[in-house]
């Protein structure tokens, strides 16, 4: 039987294409949108699993559908800094295409990839407008440029990712978003001199005059670390949105949404299954999740939700319905979870025994008299693992 594709995410999060099916951060979408009104260095933070990756690389994207903003997701990878120029150099040849493409006359749709969006929907450009209105009544200029951050320090300049992001920005006119996922691996995996690079960048691109938004996504119990950041970052934590985790009533609301909108989408079938619920249903389900907490764990739900999925799917199909039968036979939440953990920690130990034969040749580099650049790359790798 062919597996049909699951619209719940497990351990991913929410991508820009699975804006329809996002609910429940309405509130904190609204917050950041009004801060870019006001500044250009914005916080954003909670605990793990919360949402944040789901938020900037969802939740924006479906607020600024399909939007004026030229946005970059930046992950560390090894440095934050070389990934950083990295992505910039990748995006630009893109925004170039795009821009010879519209010169010439021809459809963007002719375009392989589209690297930023271009067409704002019209409720969009109405609540911009309205927001825009109440930031000039309250004496601020809606360009960040002109906000009322604290004055940045001087600090060497750094070229080449400036030059870049003026180029991307002077080609499509819009306020570039540079969004840093998972920023609080600058500070468990990077170094001192990544940290300042870092922080000496950003203060350069954020007095650019073309606007250049930067967001920085990170778990909460990192955030005090930014402090170190201040002496070239003044107004960094001037402006932070926190997700907080979703209440048992949040979340049977969230699930009563997406429910809907995944039976609307699948109407006539286009992935091969219809869809259904019974009403009672997302109750149900926060119960067996929530345990009796204040708080749902959100990873564990869509952990739970996936487990539902296959098993209505092999119950049919080709119609897949969420029912109090359903529930009934369905796995409690240990059970299931100990079932899908255990394919984890089968991917991991193989991820890991990749990892041992890597460190055993750089080791064996060493031996071999490799030069210094060995040894650190191999005390580098045995500190990591």
């Amino acid at each position: 039987m062919k597996t049909r594709r699951s619209p719940f995410k497990q351990l991913e999060h929410y991508k820009p294409d699975d804006k329809d099916l996002f609910f429940g951060r309405e509130e904190e979408t609204d917050s950041f949108l009004r801060m870019v009104f006001k500044t250009s260095l914005i916080v954003v933070c909670g605990e793990s699993g919360v949402g944040k990756s789901s938020l900037i690389h969802c939740g924006l994207a479906k607020r600024f559908k399909p939007s004026d903003w030229a946005h970059l997701h930046v992950r560390r990878g090894k440095n934050f800094n070389e990934s950083l120029l990295a992505e910039l150099r990748k995006a630009l040849p893109a925004v170039v295409e795009k821009q010879e493409f519209v010169v010439a006359g021809l459809s963007e749709d002719d375009l392989e990839e589209e690297p930023f969006s271009d067409v704002m929907d019209e409720e969009m450009k109405a609540w911009l407008a309205e927001e825009y209105q109440k930031t000039k009544e309250n004496g601020n200029a809606s360009n960040p440029k002109n906000s009322t951050s604290p004055t940045l320090p001087a600090v060497p300049a750094e070229p080449e990712v400036a030059q870049l992001v003026s180029e991307i920005y002077s080609r499509l006119k819009r306020t570039v978003y540079l969004l840093f996922d998972q920023f609080e691996e600058i500070f468990t995996d990077g170094t001192v001199d990544e940290q300042v690079t870092f922080a000496k960048t950003i203060a350069h691109l954020l007095r650019l005059k073309e606007p250049c938004i930067v967001v920085l996504v990170l778990r909460d119990e990192f955030v005090g670390r930014l402090i170190a950041m201040k002496k070239h970052l003044p107004g960094l934590l001037d402006f932070v949105v926190r997700l907080e985790p979703f209440t048992p009533n949040k979340t049977t609301d969230v699930l009563k949404e997406m429910f809907a909108k995944i039976v609307e989408i699948n109407k006539h079938a286009p992935h091969g299954y219809t869809f259904d619920f019974e009403p009672d249903v997302p109750q149900f389900i926060v119960n067996e999740v929530s345990e009796d907490k204040l708080y749902v764990d959100l990873t564990y739900l869509q952990i739970y939700l996936e487990k539902l999925f296959r098993l209505a799917e092999k119950r049919d199909p080709n119609h897949i319905a969420f029912t109090g039968d359903l529930m009934k036979v369905a796995p409690k939440m240990a059970e299931g979870h100990e079932e899908f953990f255990d394919t984890k920690i089968l991917h991991l130990v193989k991820k890991l025994d990749e990892e041992r034969l890597v460190n055993n040749q750089l080791e064996a580099k060493i031996i071999a008299g490799s030069a210094g650049a060995g040894k650190e790359e191999f005390d580098s790798e045995e500190e990591r693992l």
